[in-house]
This record gives structure tokens, C-alpha cells and sequence, in this order.
């Protein structure tokens, strides 16, 4: 199976799951961070709360993934700003899959594939935290090979095409040396011809 196919399954399986319908203003998105459940402390034997809490937490990050798409690029930007002040007083999984989320957005001016991917990968390596919230962490890893792999192959594309562009402009000097070189070969002859014998 190749990555995209896997890649396609995986969307396919967590579309099924419930995500939240209300949509988030944009510029607060990163604010809900800030009370975002995972902050709450869990009281002791409350597993099922925290599994549900872990399961909102993950609902509210598919939704986010959905209304970063809806931004402006200017309106990425300010939530940009606003997320990397959360990140600094909030470091939790949660926080970090937001912001890993924003940078793997392609067209924006912040876009940082390897930064985004230093966020999840220790939520990917580490036992402890919340595995609930893995999940997504793999989805986004997944992304970013994909983005990864697709940008690769357009600059070999890009290459290909410079070097094709610059065979075009060697042969077309090659032809121009050619006809020439055949003109100068026929006003020779016909010089020739003209002399008098």
C-alpha cells in the first residue's frame, strides 16, 4: 500500500468520527487553547473523564485543522502570532498539535515542515501523556512526508525542465550555426558561378 493510499484511509476512518459542528472565529482560535480541557487536573480515578476529556481535545483539533484551511492568509499570520504566545505559557500536546497544524499549512508565509514536526515527534516517541491525542500526531507526520515527497518531486520536475529548457537552447544554437553555415555555403557557390571562366 503507498503512503498517499494510507494516507487516504486514514482521513477516511477519522471523517467518521464526531467532530464538533460549531465553527471557531478565526484570530481565537489558539485562544481556546488557553482553557482547553487537558489543562483541567484530573481528581483521582477519573480515567473515563479524562478519556473524554482527551476525545474533546481531539474533536476540537480536527476542527481546527478544518478552519485553519478557511483563513485568509493575513488571518494565518495573526493566528500565527497568537498561537507561538500561547506555546510560550502552554506547552501541553495539545497546544503543540495546534501549532504543528498552522505550520503545516503549504501556502502560508510561516510554513515550516521540520518545525512542525519536532512538535509531534515526542508526542509520537513518548509513552506518557495522552494517546488519545497520538492519533493525530500521525496523521500530521503523515502530512508532512507527503508535502515532503510532493515538493521534492516538483524540483526534480523543475530541474528536469531547466535542463530540457537548456538542451532547447543548445540545439537551437547548434541550428542556427547550421543554416549559417549552409548560407554561407550557397553564396560561396553562387559567387563562384558568377566568376568568369
Amino acid at each position: 500500500m503507498t503512503r498517499k493510499s494510507s494516507l487516504i484511509g486514514v482521513c477516511i476512518a477519522w471523517a467518521a468520527l464526531p467532530v464538533a459542528s460549531a465553527a471557531v472565529a478565526p484570530l481565537s482560535l489558539a485562544a481556546a487553547a488557553t482553557a482547553q480541557p487537558g489543562n483541567e487536573a484530573a481528581s483521582p480515578g477519573s480515567t473515563e473523564m479524562a478519556e473524554n476529556r482527551a476525545l474533546s481535545e481531539l474533536e476540537k483539533l480536527f476542527t481546527y485543522f478544518e478552519e485553519v484551511q478557511k483563513l485568509t492568509r493575513n488571518e494565518r499570520l495573526q493566528e500565527y502570532e497568537l498561537l507561538k504566545r500561547t506555546l510560550d505559557q502552554d506547552r501541553s500536546e495539545y497546544v503543540r498539535l495546534q501549532l504543528a497544524i498552522l505550520l503545516s499549512v503549504p501556502d502560508s508565509t510561516f510554513h515550516d515542515e521540520a518545525r512542525a514536526q519536532s512538535l509531534i515527534d515526542p508526542i509520537l516517541k513518548e509513552k506518557p501523556g495522552r494517546p488519545q491525542l497520538r492519533p493525530m500526531a500521525y496523521l500530521l507526520s503523515i502530512l508532512l512526508a507527503a508535502q515532503r515527497d510532493a515538493e521534492e518531486e516538483l524540483r526534480v520536475l523543475k530541474e528536469a525542465l531547466q535542463d530540457e529548457a537548456e538542451r532547447n537552447r543548445t540545439l537551437e544554437q547548434k541550428l542556427e550555426a547550421l543554416k549559417t553555415l549552409e548560407r554561407n555555403l550557397i553564396e560561396r557557390e553562387s559567387g563562384n558561378r558568377r566568376k568568369p571562366q
